[in-house]
């Protein structure tokens, strides 16, 4: 605050001593004296309002509105805004109706009210010169993201490129760079990661050429996810490489950590088991440190759920453990069914079938509370074949009979498969006759035939065979294996004709051509149905 706005206070002129409080509120507000700022805007509005200078009582208004923007209050905030606005438009004050607006669809944006930020941006927007571009960018990009909320991406494409033109026509870098960024957003929302791709590699010129070091790490680090997804591991690698060591260079430990993270699934999903051990084991030391328990579990069940990958249950196990007790601690039951079914599968191949049951029986019950009806019928198929190696069949049986139910109900036909190969299994276990036991294979052969999950059913055989071999004896080897090579007969019969066939994750593992396409929540891929 000046000399001479502090010497205006005591002014005999109320519009000095009003425009001196305003001026003295925001220097307070500066200085987070909020309660006095606060007491300054609402004396200042009294003095104006008593001699007429409305003026002076929207500005101060608007001030008011803007403390408890600073405080977090944003409901009061956008009361007060909405109020300086319709007092301003009565007055066709289009300076403060500006201000007003563009404060009050912060406010409704930070509510969640995405259809009131749209108006309010919508007049906002009319009240623009043409000498506002940068100005009527940020309203275009604000306004996009609203719309985006809808799920109006074609309306929000339209703003993105009516701020791309404001952008340019105010030669502002920075925003160019901002539209970027929001396009390669939306695309990744409707599945164009290709796209995506792109816009991300324009936004990260855009960064470079501007030398701003904090934008370049986000257009990475958004370029870095995008090429995860779409499966170009080696590019991906080296973009989240170079982030690590931005990170680094920066002290932002929070946001190595999750760079490690990403980095540690790229090397997994190129089956580098050993470096995505090193990266997640690196984020889980930062996480600990940080006392970000969530992040400790999803971390931990990432190493576990590799590890059992690549056959090392007695490594795994522990790590699973410790995973499901901070999800029970932190009572994150969202996550919690997935990693108790991970688990007991590993249990299982630990050959500790009855520690895996329980983990099974949680699972299926958290999932069924939680509606998860995928993670619901593998703990169904889990449980049955826990409950076989434990001789308890009638138990096995019912198992089987709800995770077939599950399967039905969502027309799940590769999980089906599985669920009727296992019953198979539940059959061997209780020495049943070698006939019934290839019959049971039989049934999901013939029912993966009729859904056309060719592969499927291959896979699905020669686990479940090579199950029952492992469990049962030698009693059903001949029998299973003869039926095999006529299964496989079938198969590259039908192929020849040229039936259609669905696709598998495990490519290497079917002796019929297929192609292959990326996983979707629905497959039922042969690892995750064991």
């Amino acid at each position: 605050m000046t000399a001479d706005s502090a010497a205006e206070l005591t002014s005999p002129e109320p519009r000095d001593r009003a425009r001196a409080l305003i001026e003295r509120g925001i220097s307070r507000l500066d200085t987070g004296e909020r309660d006095s700022a606060m007491n300054d805007f609402l004396e200042a509005e009294r003095v104006a309002a008593e001699t007429g200078l409305d003026g002076l009582v929207r500005t101060s208004r608007i001030n008011q509105g803007y403390v408890y923007t600073v405080e977090g209050d944003s409901e009061s905030a956008a009361r007060l805004y909405e109020q300086a606005a319709d007092l301003s438009r009565e007055a066709d004050d289009t300076e403060r109706l500006s201000l007003a607006l563009a404060n009050l669809s912060v406010e409704l944006k930070e509510q969640g009210r995405n259809e009131d930020a749209i108006t309010a941006l919508s007049e906002y927007l009319g009240l623009l010169g043409d000498d506002a571009a940068a100005a009527a960018a940020e309203a275009y990009l604000s306004r996009a993201t609203c719309l985006v909320e809808l799920g109006d991406h074609q309306a929000a494409f339209v703003d993105l490129d009516e701020a791309e033109v404001a952008a340019a026509e105010a030669d502002d870098q920075s925003l160019r760079y901002m539209v970027r960024m929001s396009q390669g957003g939306v695309y990744v929302r409707i599945g164009d990661l290709m796209a995506a791709r792109i816009v991300f590699e324009q936004a990260m010129d855009l960064a470079l050429a501007a030398g701003d070091k904090a934008a370049i790490q986000e257009a990475r680090v958004s370029l870095a996810q995008v090429c995860r997804l779409i499966g170009l591991a080696d590019q991906a690698e080296g973009l989240y490489e170079e982030a690590e060591i931005q990170y680094r260079e920066e002290g932002n430990s929070t946001a190595l950590a999750d760079a490690l993270y990403w980095h540690g699934v790229v090397l997994a999903s190129q089956k580098r088991v050993e470096p995505a051990l090193a990266k997640w084991r690196e984020e889980e030391a930062i996480r600990r440190e940080r006392g970000q328990d969530g992040h400790v579990a999803e971390s931990l069940y990432a190493q576990a759920d590799v590890l059992s990958g690549a056959g090392d249950h007695e490594a795994a196990n522990p790590l699973f453990h410790e995973a499901v007790e901070l999800l029970e601690t932190l009572n994150m039951a969202d996550d919690l069914p997935v990693v108790l079914y991970e688990y007991g599968m590993s249990l299982r191949e630990a050959d500790k079938p009855a520690e895996a049951l329980n983990r099974a029986d949680e699972a299926v019950r958290l999932a069924a509370v939680k509606g998860d009806p995928i993670v619901e019928r593998r703990a169904q198929s889990l449980r049955a074949m826990a409950l076989a190696d434990l001789g308890q069949i009638a138990d096995a049986q019912a198992a089987i009979d709800a995770a077939e139910s599950l399967c039905a109900d969502a027309l799940a036909h590769s999980a089906m498969v599985w669920t009727l190969a296992r019953r198979a299994y539940v059959l061997a276990c209780d020495a049943g006759e070698p006939d019934d036991v290839v019959s049971a294979l039989k049934a999901a052969h013939e029912y993966a035939m009729m859904h056309g999950e060719f592969a499927v059913s291959r896979t699905a055989v020669r686990r479940i065979a090579e199950e029952i071999n492992s469990q049962c004896g030698e009693t059903y080897a001949r029998p299973i294996e003869a039926f095999r090579h006529s299964q496989l007969e079938e198969l590259n019969r039908s192929v020849n004709a040229g039936m259609p066939r669905n696709v598998t994750t495990h490519p290497e593992e079917v002796e019929v051509p297929t192609a292959v396409l990326p996983d979707d929540e629905e497959f039922e891929s042969s690892s995750q149905e064991e």
